[in-house]
């Protein structure tokens, strides 16, 4: 191609911007903390997830002696609760049994995760502090 010409230029140019608007869009985070209760004591370990119902998009906290920190993008979230423990898996009537013997089962009641209707909204202006209570029974 030669670029001595105005199509040649007009093409490079059109490349250039079509190029420049691919790729992901970053979203800005902001700090996020809080406390999570289960059963009405401090959660002894677990993850919080922030999920945007509109792009799915989700922040994944840790939760640790009943505090969680991080960042999420700025917008109103679903907020589901979890406490994952080891259960020993029983052999079903032909006799299997999985490898491992073992499975990771939620402990939480779903009515704080796959159920939940908690919500939390993170702002640029913050402070984006939250307190939630949970509970396996």
């Amino acid at each position: 191609m030669k670029f001595d010409d105005f199509r040649g230029w007009t093409l490079l140019a059109a490349t250039l911007i079509v190029l420049a608007g691919c790729g992901p869009k970053v979203e800005k985070e902001y700090p996020v903390k809080g406390t999570v209760t289960l059963d009405g004591a401090p959660m002894a370990d677990g993850d919080i997830y922030f999920t945007d119902s509109t792009t799915g998009n989700n922040s994944v906290l840790t939760v640790a002696n009943g505090q969680f920190s991080g960042q999420s993008e700025a917008g109103k979230f679903k907020v589901q609760i979890n406490q994952f423990r080891d259960e020993t898996v029983q052999a079903d009537a032909t006799g299997y049994v999985p490898p491992g013997g073992s499975t990771k089962t939620n402990i939480v009641l779903p009515e704080y995760n796959a159920n939940s209707t908690l919500t939390a909204e993170v702002t640029a202006a913050g402070p984006n502090e939250f307190t939630f209570e949970a509970k396996t029974k």
